[in-house]
């Protein structure tokens, strides 16, 4: 598993998460801290006069950006060694790092992020840049959740669709370690519904115990009612199989995922 980290509160938190995570499935945990090469970033101080100038505000610049790796690092390491986790810490400092960050996350089973992305951390280094770019397994983690833990009730958002049955397939270890599960399958007037019973009963093949929750809706978005079904449940985390459509339309148009971004109160498992 892979971790993206700033030296920010929220930074911390997350590797809190990530380690509770780690632990629970005996994974090794990598924390990842991106940072931009002086030259290739804009630091609020980045006018200067002549060439001296310039190469005092990029070495103050340098010098701030190892400070926070240093920060992060050390709460890294405060979290995975109290639980004798096995870890490691990388900087990954380079002139673009987007490319950088779905590169090393290739690597990972998971990689897990804040929502919304610490402001320290470099521009692509989200999780639906990660998801999209290297197809890896996101769960993205509000900076808002005081929840003990993640994954004791796990939602799984069906639909049948080619995203969702990924998203179940890459989440099968976190089904198999949750204290329940619950399939929610929403059926609509038009018709149009994947009922959750034979996901039900390829999950007990899998030794996965969990139930079906169907829920009746007429119209409405479809993120708002998983919203909701998940609040009611008091699940933990909820699955979903992300983008079925093109994340293009749904930037202009909206869709289920952005919307759940957006409005979802509960860490988010997103796959595709």
């Amino acid at each position: 598993m892979a971790v993206f980290l700033d030296g920010s509160p929220a930074g911390e938190r997350i590797a809190g998460h990530a380690a509770e995570i780690a632990t629970r499935h005996a994974a090794h945990l990598i924390g990842m801290f991106g940072a931009v090469h002086p030259r290739s970033a804009a630091p609020a101080e980045s006018f200067a006069r002549g060439a001296e100038g310039i190469n005092q505000v990029l070495e103050r610049h340098r010098r701030e950006t190892e400070v926070k790796a240093v920060t992060a690092g050390r709460a890294f390491a405060a979290v995975t060694e109290a639980r004798a986790l096995s870890s490691e810490f990388r900087v990954v400092w380079r002139d673009s790092v987007d490319d950088d960050a779905a590169l090393h996350a290739l690597h990972c089973d998971l990689v897990i992020c804040s929502r919304p992305k610490p402001v320290d951390l470099p521009q692509g280094w989200t999780g639906e840049h990660v998801l999209l770019a290297s197809g890896v397994p996101v769960l993205l983690v509000p900076d808002t959740w005081t929840g003990s833990s993640i994954g004791d009730h796990v939602a799984v958002a069906w639909n049948g669709s080619r995203e969702a049955r990924r998203a179940v397939a890459d989440a099968l270890p976190f089904l198999s370690a949750a204290q329940s599960v619950t399939i929610i399958s929403i059926e609509r007037h038009n018709g149009r519904s994947a009922p959750g019973e034979e996901l039900l009963q390829h999950l007990e093949r899998h030794e996965i115990t969990a139930q079906v929750r169907t829920v009746q809706a007429a119209d409405g978005p479809t993120s708002q009612i998983l919203a909701d079904q998940v609040g009611e449940i008091g699940a933990d985390c909820l699955v979903i199989g992300a983008y079925s459509r093109p994340r293009s339309a749904e930037i202009l148009f909206g869709g289920t995922t952005r919307n759940l971004l957006a409005r979802c109160p509960v860490p988010l498992f997103l796959s595709r």
